[in-house]
């Protein structure tokens, strides 16, 4: 993904509908996410400061994360 990330970052283009087409994409299920990620972590987002400290938060409780 990071040529087609880095092409459009060069245009100026932030909006992930557009990468989508420039990638290979697959359709997961949510048996698929809850067998690895069942506390749907991987689909959490940052937009604020508050995001920001609840990421910090939920990093401090894995183990090993210094």
């Amino acid at each position: 993904c990071l040529a087609p990330i880095k092409y459009l970052l060069n245009e100026g283009e932030l909006s992930l509908h557009k990468l989508l087409p420039l990638v290979k994409v697959r359709h997961i299920t949510r048996a698929e996410i809850d067998r690895f990620d069942p506390q749907h972590r991987s689909f959490f987002n940052i937009n604020t400061m508050d995001d920001l400290e609840t990421a910090r938060q939920i990093a401090r409780e894995i183990p090993g994360y210094d």
